[in-house]
């Protein structure tokens, strides 16, 4: 009979044990469910603001693949380009700072279309491979595009010679260019507000791992 009581006591213990353990796991699940819906809403409040600038990037990318090579190639014999011309490579040659900076032309002809010399800088290291230089459009790094360029760029697009109208009027190809352009600045304004909420969500996520890994390992 002692025995039976003994036993009956150890049992007793154990079980008031199991039920403190019991509820504590049940404070952690409540713990973890709100931590969970955290990091959720923070992702989903992500990927609406990316959901804003990844339309017109994917238009823009679509465009430049439709792109037909062949009027690169044309467009690089033109010798007298027009305004329209000279800005629009001028604002993709500032998204590619390897190319260099552009030397002021000695030719009164040219100099009289390109005073800057950007036309010449533009022929000699994007339109001298016109396949690289679409390849090089649609893997551009957007992700992590500097904040001066984008304030360079920005004001540049509002130039007259830089509207829709007169691009599409000087070369049906540049259309494209310019929508992506315009694609690139959209969707670096989008992940200034996104990129910090990214790594709140990373963070989150890691504390979220170890609040499960300990509930999980007090559930067993």
């Amino acid at each position: 009979m002692a025995f039976v009581a003994e036993k009956k006591l150890i049992i007793a213990k154990e079980n008031e044990d199991a039920q403190e353990i019991k509820r504590v796991v049940s404070i952690e699940e409540e713990k973890a469910a709100t931590e969970a819906a955290d990091v959720k809403s923070v992702k989903d409040e992500a990927d609406a603001d990316l959901a804003v600038a990844l339309p017109a990037l994917d238009e823009a990318v679509r465009a430049v693949k439709k792109i037909d090579v062949n009027n690169f190639y044309e467009l690089k014999g033109v010798s007298s380009p027009g305004p329209a011309i000279v800005a629009c490579f001028q604002v993709v040659l500032v998204f590619f700072p390897k190319c260099g900076k552009p030397k002021k032309p000695t030719d009164e002809k040219k100099k009289a279309v390109d005073p800057e010399g950007w036309w010449e800088l533009a022929k000699k290291e994007l339109l001298g491979n016109p396949k690289a230089f679409l390849a090089d459009l649609i893997a551009y790094d957007k992700d992590n595009i500097p904040d001066d360029l984008i304030r360079k760029v920005r004001p540049m697009m509002e130039w007259e010679t830089m509207s829709e109208a007169k691009i599409k009027n000087a070369s049906v190809a540049l259309v494209a260019v310019r929508l992506w352009a315009n694609a690139m600045i959209t969707y670096s304004d989008v992940l200034k507000i996104v990129g910090p909420k990214r790594i709140i969500v990373a963070e989150k996520t890691i504390q979220l791992e170890k609040v499960m890994k300990s509930l999980n390992e007090k559930r067993a």
